[in-house]
């Protein structure tokens, strides 16, 4: 027999990606975070992507996030901004002068990978040459 999700408003304390439209999900407060999880799959989704979907009933990890140009919605990413210059040194790296804004998509140790807010070009920068802008974590990352 084919059951509904069951959904309850949650708070998320760590950045996490929609089931339903893969974006990011991540509320400063949880008056501003409208997100659903179902009490039986632990099926994550924004409140506006609320699916009526057969739940399985097992526990579900979400869909890995395409690995495409970031998105023009107003998805929130965590952001850091350059403290320094970093000149690449190969077309994987991207190139930050001091007060560029980053999204960033993800941490690979002292590399992360990420795009520029200005022209949302993408590449690998050292960790160490940018700020995080807010309290945030990566899930998933290493």
């Amino acid at each position: 027999m084919s059951e509904k999700h069951q959904w309850e408003k949650v708070f998320l304390p760590k950045p996490t990606w929609c089931h339903k439209c893969r974006k990011f999900i991540w509320g400063v407060t949880k008056a501003t975070q409208n997100v659903l999880q179902c009490k039986y799959c632990e099926m994550v989704v924004h409140k506006d992507c609320f699916v009526g979907d057969t739940c399985t009933r097992v526990t579900i990890a979400p869909e890995p996030r395409p690995q495409t140009a970031p998105s023009t919605n107003n998805a929130v990413q965590p952001l850091a901004e350059a403290c320094f210059d970093f000149p690449p040194e190969n077309e994987r790296e991207l190139e930050l002068k001091k007060g560029d804004i980053v999204e960033v998509y993800q941490i690979c140790g002292e590399w992360w990978f990420g795009a520029l807010v200005s022209n949302q070009k993408e590449g690998y920068f050292p960790g160490a040459y940018v700020k995080k802008l807010g309290d945030w974590e990566l899930s998933g990352s290493t």
